[in-house]
């Protein structure tokens, strides 16, 4: 038998999967704030063991125009196989899930298919994140707000959304890059 030691998301999250408890990825949905006033919403995967957060180049050529915020980076990433994948650029900026906002940042690569956005332990750290793994729902603040969201995974296209976030064309694009990259994902770890 062989057992995927990680995994960015299911094919087929079926409803006898998620009622037998096995460990599935935690995704939810998280608002990225351009700079004119828009928001792009994409589906993020979240990670504590990632060391930074990451958006997949897929993801990237979709939003770059709304987005802005946008710099060179001069990161090189190790992925936990030793492979050095270059990043593309990086985008610092205000980001949202369920009301509650914190500043962050994150790095553009190619994921090769293991997903379209990682929140990796510094965002995280920013949301003071506390999973609880019994319950699979993760608490989150930002100081003013606070909130416990819940695992979307059985729900891979529900967006989350508030009548100011509505992207109806963002979110029919992202049904077709949902997990983002090539087909083959390397190793998410980095």
């Amino acid at each position: 038998t062989i057992v995927d030691l990680y995994t960015a998301g299911h094919a087929t999250t079926t409803k006898d999967l998620l009622d037998s408890k096995e460990a599935v990825p935690f995704t939810h949905s998280v608002s990225l704030e351009g700079p004119q006033g828009e928001t792009v919403r994409v589906r993020g995967l979240f990670d504590d063991g990632a060391m930074i957060s990451a958006m997949c180049t897929s993801i990237y050529e979709k939003v770059k125009h709304r987005l802005g915020n946008w710099s060179q980076s001069t990161r090189k990433l190790r992925m936990a196989n030793g492979n050095i994948v270059n990043s593309l650029v990086k985008w610092n900026g205000t980001i949202c899930i369920n009301g509650v906002k914190t500043q962050g940042e994150f790095e553009v690569f190619d994921s090769g298919g293991g997903w379209g956005f990682l929140l990796g332990k510094p965002i995280l750290q920013a949301f003071e994140a506390v999973h609880d793994y019994k319950t699979d729902v993760i608490s989150i603040s930002d100081g003013k707000n606070s909130t416990k969201i819940t695992n979307q995974i059985a729900y891979p296209l529900a967006l989350h959304q508030t009548s100011s976030e509505i992207s109806l064309t963002l979110d029919i694009k992202q049904r077709e890059t949902l997990r983002g990259g090539m087909e083959t994902p390397p190793s998410r770890q980095v």
